[in-house]
């Protein structure tokens, strides 16, 4: 799959990639944040990259995106402290009658106050120590 990059906000490419260095998960959308705007878009001071889990057979995740989800969930939620800034994983599932059984649910890396670039830089160090 062709992830986009040049047609992201330059200041979340980063993050993006760090996030896809991951087997198992891939992004889906994002957002930089933006000083004007608009209704569908973030505020400069937000920013966030969405994925989804790869499928190892039709409605099933593998074993390897369960084991990122469950690394990454734990590295935000425990490790990426709030002395570092706000960063989180949420999650998104509209009805599974609008994308397909197995494919409604995605996880959403969202921040405030912290530059993604640093993010990045955090979580490919953290998944070198604690993942590979």
């Amino acid at each position: 799959m062709r992830i986009p990059y040049s047609e992201m906000d330059a200041n979340i490419v980063a993050l993006a990639k760090a996030i896809n260095t991951f087997d198992g998960i891939y992004t889906i959308s994002s957002c930089g944040g933006h000083a004007k705007n608009k209704k569908y878009q973030l505020s400069a001071d937000k920013w966030e990259v969405t994925f989804q889990l790869e499928a190892a057979r039709q409605n099933s995740p593998s074993v390897r995106a369960w084991l990122v989800l469950e690394f990454l969930v734990y590295a935000f939620s425990k490790c990426f402290t709030s002395d570092k800034g706000d960063v989180r994983i949420t999650t998104f599932s509209p009805s599974p009658y609008l994308n397909g059984l197995g494919h409604s649910i995605s996880f959403t890396v969202e921040g405030s106050g912290v530059n993604p670039d640093d993010v990045a830089e955090w979580l490919l160090e953290f998944k070198k120590e604690c993942f590979d």
